[in-house]
């Protein structure tokens, strides 16, 4: 990895609900454009009396479980505080988030999502706080690896994601895309599990010299067909321009991120036979279950991805491998869920110290006993020999290394559409990665345009 291994220390969120920066008046004060900051922060919620914070997420099933106990944590913690909660699907919530923050008497706190389809567009608007003062009062910047740090990052005028200020917390939940593996099926075709890319190209066509499928993939869904294809860029491309065409930085192109070599990648499994029959029929879930179902050697998915499918944990695995030739563990990661405070909330100083508790150590803790990865470091250890151990030690190594890789879709508004189509399109013959390449540089070049 060509950038320095930056690792900060990630610490518990012990602050004394005395410190005080900059006074104690809880409303927030707008300045200009994007660039809107309470005049005052305060960690003294205490004093502040009943408070009502109304919260909308799309946590469901299990998540919800989660974030339900994280909330009564919380009120335990600031017993005058009460949180009301909004429940709803991910899509519903994205798709009315922009009105409801900009309605006073809308959502005190929302689960927002990353990119500039989301965070930038709330920031760039004056709908969420800028939360510089908040992160300096309660010490966040210092608890998360700069590689995840910059994903929460825009310009106060809206024109720059990965710098300038904080506008969202991560919580305590992570979320990869990696490589999983069953056991038995790599033993009986006589393979060790692969601890470098070279070795799990070598497993590929072992396996199938045995008369095995190598991978598992279902392709219907243009959102998760870029599923092996972010996997597989994050191990052959180079993290540093992987960062700087997402984020905007300058003098990076598509070609070189590493893509179409991925996508190349990709085809050339193709052809080679690698990839399981009838996988551009089958959607996401369907793709999975040829996995658990034993008929395939390797999936590439998010992690969690066996949690509800019956599968035996014991019987997987999942692989952290690290780069060819730096050595450094690098993988596509964001957190699960990430919190904004809404611009015109009456109590930015409560809805501060619950992002904080989102946050906090204990909710790192609560994310590992209840199937999570956790963002930082954490005492609470899964059951060995499972597919979640593996899990938990892969992220906490590639945090190790700072070497979280956004998700490349950030990169302009149509970007998922525009490669995972690609990808479904190479895959049946009918395009070639250097198309991709071109269409995604040509959606990426539209977008900067628009931005000015």
């Amino acid at each position: 990895m060509s950038s320095p291994r930056v690792v900060r220390l990630l610490a518990a969120l012990a602050v004394p609900l005395s410190l005080v920066v900059a006074g104690c008046a809880p409303k927030a004060a707008s300045t200009s454009g994007g660039d809107v900051q309470p005049s005052s922060v305060s960690s003294d919620v205490a004093s502040q009396g009943p408070v009502t914070l109304k919260f909308l997420d799309f946590e469901e099933g299990g998540d919800a479980d989660y974030i339900k106990k994280a909330i009564a944590g919380f009120e335990q913690q600031y017993p005058n505080v009460k949180i009301d909660r909004t429940e709803q699907s991910f899509d519903q919530v994205m798709s009315t988030l922009n009105l409801r923050l900009a309605d006073p008497s809308g959502p005190d706190v929302a689960t927002i999502n990353n990119g500039w389809q989301s965070m930038g567009t709330l920031s760039k608007a004056g709908l969420i706080l800028n939360l510089d003062k908040y992160a300096e009062l309660y010490g966040w910047r210092d608890q998360m690896s700069s590689t995840m740090q910059r994903q929460l990052e825009f310009t106060p005028d809206g024109k720059k994601m990965g710098e300038g200020s904080l506008y969202g917390t991560p919580g305590a939940r992570l979320t990869t895309v990696g490589l999983y593996y069953n056991k038995k099926l790599l033993k009986d075709a006589g393979v060790a599990v692969p601890t470098t890319y070279a070795e799990f190209e070598a497993a590929l066509a072992t396996v199938k010299s045995k008369g095995e499928t190598p991978i598992a993939l279902g392709t219907q869904e243009k959102t998760y067909a870029t599923n092996p294809l972010f996997a597989v860029q994050s191990l052959l491309g180079q993290p540093k321009a992987i960062n700087d065409f997402v984020y905007g930085a300058g003098g990076t192109t598509l070609e070189q991120t590493g893509l179409g070599t991925a996508a190349a990648k990709l085809s050339e499994w193709q052809k080679d036979g690698y990839l399981n029959p009838g996988y551009n029929g089958l959607d996401f879930d369907g793709g999975k279950k040829v996995f658990t179902d034993g008929k395939a050697a390797f999936h590439f998915d998010y992690s969690g991805a066996l949690v509800g499918t019956g599968a035996d944990a014991s019987e997987f695995g999942r692989l952290q491998l690290p780069q060819p030739e730096g050595g450094a563990q690098t993988s596509v990661g964001a957190a699960s869920a990430v919190f904004g405070i809404s611009a015109k909330t009456q109590h930015p100083d409560a809805a501060a110290a619950f992002l904080n508790y989102l946050s906090s150590q204990p909710m790192n803790e609560l994310a590992v006993e209840s199937g999570y990865l956790p963002i930082r470091p954490v005492t609470t250890q899964p059951k060995a020999g499972t597919v979640f151990a593996d899990e938990v030690s892969g992220a906490a190594a590639v945090t190790a290394d700072d070497g979280f890789l956004p998700f490349f879709d950030w990169a302009s508004p149509e970007m998922l559409d525009v490669i995972g189509g690609q990808v479904q399109l190479i895959l049946a013959g009918r395009s070639t990665p250097e198309t991709l390449v071109t269409d995604g540089q040509k959606s990426y070049d539209d977008a900067a345009a628009k931005r000015g």
